[in-house]
């Protein structure tokens, strides 16, 4: 199952969802295309695969740093957990397949958007975590999903347009102040406003 999770998102990265046809996600795979539809009953099927599988790796960093993160100092907190979901991001091997989430409905990968909640709901409880941001952030559920969709917003439109911009020191610095900047400053080794 694998290595046919792997050749549909290579070739998603490839050709797009027009060109990710069950022929060639099989030939890819170099197995027949009988063995796809014994995995998946349909692209819609293995769609929903390919998010879960994504999503399954930045959760668990999600999850871990969430109580660490709570501990750290404001000035830590925000270039800390850029950081390691850029990390995630950046790593996970399925990667490839996924930029053109935007070209496919999203109902194939609701898997991402129930990622982007969970999130939310870890970033809200940062919030609510540190006096500050609590002062700052009256509605920490709706400050939550603005940092969240913003940052995933921005990342993935960068990754399907200049992969490779988002792996850098630079970039990452400037997503951190973006959020810090909304944020109202401070929060990442920059003056407050």
């Amino acid at each position: 199952m694998d290595v046919i999770l792997e050749a549909a998102a290579e070739i998603l990265a490839d050709l797009g969802p027009a060109g990710a046809t069950t022929n060639r996600i099989a030939e890819r795979a170099g197995v027949s295309v009988g063995s796809v539809y014994q995995y998946f009953a349909n692209k819609k099927a293995l769609y929903k695969a390919l998010g879960d599988r994504f999503t399954a790796g930045l959760r668990r960093t999600a999850m871990e740093m969430a109580p660490r993160m709570a501990r750290l100092p404001i000035d830590q907190l925000l270039p800390e957990a850029i950081e390691a979901l850029l990390a995630g991001v950046i790593e996970d091997p399925v990667l490839a397949g996924m930029l053109h989430v935007t070209a496919l409905p999203a109902r194939d990968f609701e898997g991402i958007d129930a990622f982007e909640h969970e999130l939310e709901a870890v970033t809200a409880m940062l919030i609510q975590a540190h006096p500050i941001l609590r002062t700052r952030c009256p509605d920490p559920s709706l400050s939550a999903r603005v940092i969240v969709r913003s940052g995933a917003g921005l990342v993935a439109r960068t990754l399907s347009q200049e992969p490779e911009l988002v792996a850098t020191p630079a970039f990452r610095r400037e997503l951190v102040r973006l959020i810090d900047g909304y944020l109202g400053g401070g929060f990442a080794g920059t003056p407050a406003s």
